[in-house]
């Protein structure tokens, strides 16, 4: 099968659309099919996937939408594109419409319940998934809701069951991609003095206040023991790793949980305001919103998380129940092919 990936990545919606459909991309590419994107041109987009050695094709950044749905039809021809996902946040998913007249699979991934008649596939793996679909309204869609079907990097699939933990040696700090929110300083700032586990420090490669965060890590080394993490592609081994971690709750928090990492998480949007609760309500994570976030409220989580092992246990026992996985995505696409 040959794949067309459209979605983006810049300041106001973060990296996760693109990362996400890169994810799938590898797997989709280790059962020989292949792999093209379609982005914005964003630089925090272009940074991630010049990473890998998909090939890509790029947009003007104030394209219109009428225009934008001609390129993925030109595209999607040229390539001859058996199937065409769709990850779309900046634009309502009813504005592409028209891309039903393609002769390929429409396959969409979305966190709201705007999705259209003639779409192949709908994924949402948000934990309210399940609820907001009228399904029976869609009666040629098939439907892969919650977070099992969340788009990982395979080691994460494969990643053997945590064991409990007595001790906190390692705090694994990552705040997402982009970071929009710059809730990595506000953490870093926040860290009490008199901490002895190690703290890393994850600084993404679209991260556009890398100096000032620096500067700070810098400035607070002769307090914490505190180190950065930078050029990685995953996190897998620091996750694995890690004791606890503090966290935005975007695709990070599925790797984190589905690895069973106690953590503390901070929702930024509001579809992941549901995620957290969702998170809180199983007992797999400490969250708060952005709202409710201050240095109290942090240190009050972060203390909970360090001083207490039968609640680190408990989080890493309910959140790898939780996120079992379900891999079947792929193989439907490929037996809907065969048909």
């Amino acid at each position: 099968m040959n794949f067309l990936f459209r979605a983006d990545a810049n300041h106001g919606i973060g990296s996760g659309d693109v990362r996400t459909l890169v994810n799938f991309a590898y797997k989709a590419e280790e059962r020989g099919h292949v792999c093209t994107f379609l982005l914005r041109d964003y630089w925090q987009g272009r940074t991630i996937v010049e990473k890998h050695h998909f090939e890509s094709v790029f947009l003007k950044e104030d394209i219109s939408v009428e225009n934008e749905i001609e390129e993925i039809k030109r595209v999607a021809r040229e390539k001859k594109i058996d199937g065409l996902f769709l990850e779309i946040t900046e634009r309502s998913l009813l504005l592409y419409e028209p891309l039903k007249e393609l002769d390929t699979l429409l396959c969409t991934v979305v966190f709201d319940n705007e999705i259209f008649n003639g779409l192949d596939v709908v994924v949402n793996w948000d934990t309210e998934a399940e609820r907001i679909f009228e399904k029976q309204n869609y009666p040629d869609t098939q439907f892969f809701l919650g977070p099992r079907y969340v788009f990982l990097d395979k080691n994460f699939e494969k990643a053997a069951q945590r064991k409990e933990r007595n001790e906190v040696r390692d705090i694994l700090l990552t705040t997402g991609g982009v970071d929009e929110n710059r809730l990595a300083l506000k953490f870093i700032e926040w860290l009490p003095t008199n901490l002895s586990a190690k703290v890393s420090v994850v600084i993404s490669d679209v991260c556009d206040y890398e100096k000032e965060l620096k500067d700070l890590i810098n400035k607070r080394k002769n307090e914490v023991n505190i180190e950065i993490l930078q050029g990685r592609n995953s996190l897998f081994d620091e996750m694995v790793k890690t004791d606890i971690a503090i966290s935005s709750a975007g695709l990070t928090s599925f790797e984190l949980l589905t690895l069973g990492v106690p953590s503390f998480m901070v929702a930024v949007f509001e579809h992941q305001e549901k995620r957290c609760e969702h998170y809180h309500a199983k007992g797999a994570a400490i969250c708060c919103t952005l709202a409710e976030l201050n240095k109290g409220v942090f240190l009050e989580n972060l203390n909970a998380l360090l001083n207490s092992v039968d609640v680190r246990n408990k989080l890493t026992r309910n959140a790898q129940e939780l996120f079992q996985r379900n891999n079947t995505l792929l193989e439907y696409l490929e037996g809907k092919m065969k048909t």
